[in-house]
């Protein structure tokens, strides 16, 4: 399905809606009143608000008000601002995300093969991170944890924890309606997003939520084949949720979400291979594509979260309980070549359904506060894989070759975690983890299926299965030790000790019968972290941290360089170092520069895999790059108000942010760095209920790589992000 609308009429929508002019709003609020307001940080889990420079991780969180005032759109552009943080999409799979913190990310988008970093919704853990990657829609936070978070959340965190909490009922009406136009100005589609959000009482006790977001994009590319654009996607996301207060000590909430998007498939480039040599069809330097196929991408998910909240006068505590249940399914046709003629394309679905349950219980006994509970995660994941490849590059595909799977896993975990005022100065943390998990898999390899399609999800037609009823199991101890001393008020210094652990599991993607079923054990992350948090004045906030971690059995997939094989291994181990900075500095009343800047330095201690693939486990493989580890990343906002007397406020932002260059596992790949400058104009009136904004992404048109994937003879590939756009925003309030 391709979206072809009137190109003026959503802008013209866009523009007329600035007329609407409501009075009887509040006095325009300046970004230092924003950017100062308190954001309730629930990655303790505790039942008491607490100040997110209280909290002894390095955490970043971002309130609805800080999300306002920095204009964040994503969850990528969190991630830009946060030093050694990468939180965009995989790229080869629309809204799927490939989020990496400290050096730790996944190298494949194969969805049995767990992430490092966790993706929390509303205290519901995704297993899955597939429909993750959209807009700020309907948030009231994101928190982000730098740093293994084993304790408090489980397994997949060894790289950190994205908490994504979206906005809750309100006690009084309120209403909110957003429309937005982007284009690259280029030739090529529009892009245009509107939202609304209604919320309010119902009865008393029971309050009531609605949102729905709506995103028609009309591709930013053009397929340099026929002249037409590329990247066409439509989403539509709808939520809805009930608070009910039964009493002073009971309450409930529950949130039902359904999404659906529909779109081309996505944006690769065939380009050069700076080790290689091979010069590929288009400079990197350009957004240059071709495709020969008339490629798709579809999801729907449906997601239920119920959670309830007891009062006990057991260390004036609370009982938490968090059910969640999820379907995702999604099915694609890729052409991942991309090249002018057929040469490798890619048909593929996924099915990812799970539903877990956390109770938990947090108390205060004088100085000793208590947070435990336990936690358990059902799910099972389906996934199809059909390639139609050639023999070499420029030569019509011959037959079909099929991979499929399936993979049942049970996790149970108990955790406790306490912390002890030991006296005005000092804290002390100590908290334990197990966790049992086991997993069992029926797969087929590529090898194996050179027949006409099968599987559950294209045809009725079974693939032959060489691996049948494969079944593993895991226990680990997850702990963390630590302590926090107050200099003063305004200041404190911790440090801690951590570990945590990556799921083991199965690929079901495999390429060949010779790939040991797909099975791989767990990679387990120790981090031992000191670190200052510092108001050093009512407008200096400074916050300055090191860290050393310590990687076991890395899991990694390898490419084989000519048949382009993927084995999946336990491969390595590796040390990272890092140090990270932020600071928020208010130089006026007016102006305020927000800063970050992470480097780290890695490198194997101990490898046990042929990495480079030259048939020998050597030094050479141990002096290999880690995969996917920039050694810089830096961003810097620079924002300034100006009023304009009894009429308003005007918001002026620029930012720059920088991302090191990145490498694959062999290191025969080169990711380009990634600098991109943002502006954002906004007009807020001190009588009305709306906002004016006009922005500007990427201005220099950076060309972004989401990731760089080698296909052997067929080319290097690269899918992109966007290049340069500008874009309007109308935001309509009643309250």
């Amino acid at each position: 399905m391709k979206y072809r609308i009137e190109q003026a009429a959503p802008m013209r929508v866009l523009l007329g809606a600035f007329c609407i002019l409501s009075a009887g709003g509040s006095y325009a609020e300046s970004t230092r009143d924003r950017l100062i307001e308190e954001v309730v940080v629930t990655a303790t889990k505790k039942n008491t608000v607490e100040n997110v420079q209280d909290i002894p991780i390095a955490i970043s969180a971002f309130g609805e008000d800080q999300i306002d005032a920095l204009k964040v759109q994503d969850i990528s552009d969190v991630g830009m601002r946060i030093p050694n943080v990468d939180l965009s999409p995989v790229g080869t799979s629309r809204g799927t995300a490939r989020f990496s913190i400290r050096g730790w990310a996944p190298t494949s988008s194969v969805p049995s093969i767990d992430p490092t970093v966790g993706t929390f919704v509303d205290g519901l853990y995704l297993p899955s991170n597939a429909g993750v990657v959209y807009d700020t829609f309907d948030l009231a936070s994101i928190e982000v944890l730098r740093g293994p978070q084993g304790v408090l959340f489980g397994r997949n965190v060894v790289g950190g924890a994205v908490l994504i909490n979206s906005k809750q009922p309100t006690e009084e009406f309120e209403a909110e309606f957003k429309i937005r136009g982007e284009s690259g100005f280029r030739g090529t589609g529009e892009n245009m997003t509107y939202t609304g959000i209604v919320t309010g009482p119902i009865t008393d006790g029971l309050r009531g939520k609605l949102a729905i977001y709506h995103n028609n994009d009309q591709g930013w590319f053009e397929n340099e084949l026929n002249g037409k654009n590329f990247d066409a996607n439509e989403t539509t996301l709808i939520r809805a949720a009930l608070a009910w207060d039964l009493s002073d000590t009971v309450s409930f909430q529950l949130s039902y979400e359904n999404g659906d998007q529909d779109g081309d498939g996505q944006p690769n480039q065939n380009h050069d291979n700076r080790f290689s040599g091979n010069p590929g069809l288009f400079s990197r330097d350009t957004h240059k594509l071709t495709t020969d196929l008339d490629s798709f991408q579809k999801a729907e998910w449906d997601q239920v979260i119920f959670r309830t909240d007891i009062d006990v006068t057991f260390g004036d505590g609370t009982i938490t309980n968090i059910f969640g249940w999820r379907d995702f399914e999604n099915r694609t046709l890729l052409d991942l070549d991309g090249r002018p003629v057929a040469a490798w394309h890619s048909k593929g679905g996924t099915s990812v359904e799970f539903f877990s349950n956390e109770l938990r219980y947090f108390g205060t006994f004088g100085d000793l506060s208590l947070t435990t509970g336990f936690y358990y995660l059902d799910s099972e994941i389906v996934v199809q894989s059909l390639r139609m490849r050639s023999i070499n590059p420029g030569v019509t595909p011959v037959g079909l070759q099929n991979a499929s799977g399936n993979q049942d896993a049970e996790t149970f975990g108990v955790f406790i975690n306490t912390d002890y005022q030991l006296n005005e100065k000092i804290n002390l943390t100590f908290g334990l983890r197990y966790t049992e998990e086991e997993k069992e898999a029926d797969s087929a390899a590529y090898s194996n299926n050179t027949v006409t399609e099968c599987g559950d999800v294209f045809g009725p037609v079974p693939c032959v299965n060489d691996v049948i009823g494969a079944k593993d199991d895991w226990s680990n101890i997850s702990h963390k030790i630590g302590f926090t001393y107050d200099l003063n008020d305004a200041s404190m210094v911790y440090g801690h000790w951590s570990r945590s652990f990556r799921a083991g599991g199965y690929n079901l993607r495999r390429s060949n019968v010779a790939d040991d079923r797909g099975s791989f054990d767990e990679e387990q992350v120790d981090q031992f972290e000191v670190g200052i948090k510092s108001d050093l004045t009512e407008d200096i906030r400074l916050n300055l941290s090191a860290f050393f971690l310590q990687g076991q059995d890395l899991q990694r997939i390898i490419l084989d360089p000519v048949t382009v094989a993927q084995t999946t291994a336990n491969t390595a181990d590796a040390d990272i170092f890092g140090i990270e900075l932020d600071t928020r500095i208010f130089l006026t009343e007016q102006l305020t520069i927000i800063a970050a800047a992470g480097w780290m330095d890695a490198e194997y201690t101990d490898v046990f895999f042929d990495l480079n693939k030259d048939n020998v486990v050597d030094d050479a493989d141990e002096a290999l790059d880690l995969p996917s580890v920039p050694r810089l990343t830096n961003s810097i906002s620079v924002i300034y108000d100006l009023p304009l007397g009894d009429f308003g406020l005007l918001t002026s932002q620029i930012s720059y942010s920088h991302r090191g260059d990145l490498t694959n596992t062999r290191n025969v790949n080169l990711q380009n760095s990634r600098d991109e400058i943002d502006f954002n104009i906004a007009l807020f009136p001190n009588e009305g209920s709306w906002e004016l904004s006009l922005y500007g992404k990427n201005l220099t048109n950076d060309v972004n790589f989401l990731q760089d994937t080698s296909l052997g003879p067929f080319g290097l590939i690269g899918t992109m992000g966007k290049g340069r756009r500008f874009g309007l925003e109308f935001k309509y309030s009643i309250n």
